[in-house]
């Protein structure tokens, strides 16, 4: 039996990447007070440091984009989509590993707030030999795919978004240089169907096609 969260082995470790309240860097500016309004119940964040305890291990989506095939040059994103759910079972299993304490009054606001999260981060393939390659600053939307009209989409766009730097090598010397973008969406804006998520980036889209069985991760 998992013991009960108020006197858990876990602490909070992980907050920083997944804090709300960032300036923004396109999108507009939703307060902080707005955000962080609702989210997870008492029982959602008992059952999460439960299970973060348990596990000791993240509970996020993973995957990658695809623009077709790898040629000279290719390049694609790496995703991490967290939830609430997700963030705090998260920051309770990163404080298992490091046998520090946790309990529910270590989950804040900002870590309950009702927003799906998304961070991309640009890779590169051996495809690109020694050469250099620069990307250029990215934003990222979810486009809801019409299943009674397969030709129409619908977008929905970040209330916030911020950047960082992203620098990686190759084994044959080949660099590249640029930004990862991180998107949070209100999760009340995200599909209830099969969706896509788009990076943007130089002018050409990177999609991730999310359907019913990602969605237990992005919780």
């Amino acid at each position: 039996m998992i013991p009960n969260t108020t006197t858990s082995d876990c602490i909070l470790a992980l907050l920083a990447t997944l804090a709300v309240g960032l300036p923004a860097a396109g999108g507009s500016q939703v307060p902080d007070s707005q955000i962080a309004a609702s989210g997870l119940t008492d029982p959602d964040v008992h059952a999460a440091i439960n299970l973060g305890c348990a596990t000791k291990d993240w509970f996020a989506f993973r995957g990658a984009t695809t623009v077709g095939r790898r040629d000279m040059g290719h390049l694609e994103f790496s995703l991490v989509v967290q939830g609430p759910f997700g963030r705090v079972v998260s920051a309770a299993a990163a404080s298992a590993r490091d046998h520090k304490p946790f309990a529910i009054d270590n989950v804040t606001q900002e870590m309950r707030a009702p927003l799906l999260i998304i961070e991309a981060t640009p890779l590169q393939y051996e495809s690109l030999g020694d050469s250099l390659q620069v990307i250029t600053p990215a934003t990222l939307i979810l486009r809801r795919l019409r299943q009674d009209n397969p030709g129409v989409t619908t977008s929905v766009q970040p209330i916030r978004v911020k950047t960082f730097p992203v620098s990686q090598n190759n084994s044959m010397g080949g660099r590249l240089r640029g930004q990862g973008v991180t998107a949070y969406f209100s999760l009340a804006s995200v599909p209830a169907d099969d969706f896509e998520i788009v990076v943007i980036a130089g002018g050409r889209e990177y999609r991730r096609l999310i359907g019913k069985k990602d969605r237990e991760r992005m919780r």
